[in-house]
């Protein structure tokens, strides 16, 4: 069973049969539209509304460079819990992080100009998108992890698209990319709710 309690508003308190410690206070850092993040050392908490489904595909994700590791805790109330590293959020001073990223996002805005404005109102325009970046990045390890995102969000339907931006990209081993939390279901976001 899991339980958690937040304390200051700052600081949660997780108490889990899942976790390697059997209680563990954490420091708010963040949020995004589904979720808060909560981090203690080098682990990062999400707890997450029952809408968002990209953190279980995070948690599906094959390892390999560009992706996250990221571990499905059970649930919380009405709301999952994930564990997964700290990775930094990418900066211009990471220059090995910078470039791939650079990469990445030029290829991102050539796929999404490249498509016409009809084309977005389909139902698989996100799964084109993923598909386009992919074939852009063809032969490179950015081109692998993208092509991994795509099969895993084509798990949950075809409107799962991608967004690069500074805010969802981090700095992994090797001073490499990690492509934290890229990829979203527009029609969820199209309902409105929120963490």
């Amino acid at each position: 069973m899991t339980d958690y309690t937040i304390r200051h508003k700052r600081t949660i308190v997780l108490t889990s049969e899942y976790a390697s410690a059997p209680t563990i206070e954490a420091e708010y850092i963040g949020r995004g539209r589904y979720c808060e993040a909560y981090r203690n050392g080098r682990d990062v908490y999400l707890l997450s509304s029952e809408a968002d489904l990209g953190k279980e595909i995070a948690c599906s994700l094959e390892s390999m460079t560009h992706l996250p590791t990221c571990e499905y805790l059970g649930w919380v109330g009405d709301r999952r819990l994930y564990k997964m590293p700290y990775y930094r959020t990418v900066t211009a001073s990471d220059k090995k992080a910078w470039a791939q990223y650079e990469r990445v996002l030029k290829a991102w805005q050539g796929a999404d100009r490249d498509i016409n404005f009809s084309a977005r109102l389909d139902y698989d325009y996100g799964y084109g998108l993923l598909i386009t970046v992919r074939d852009a990045l063809s032969g490179t390890s950015l081109g692998r992890a993208v092509g991994e995102i795509a099969d895993r969000c084509a798990d949950y339907g075809a409107s799962w698209t991608l967004e690069i931006a500074k805010r969802n990209c981090g700095v992994g081993q090797g001073g490499n990319l990690i492509l934290r939390d890229c990829w979203f279901d527009p029609q969820e976001v199209a309902k409105g709710e929120r963490a």
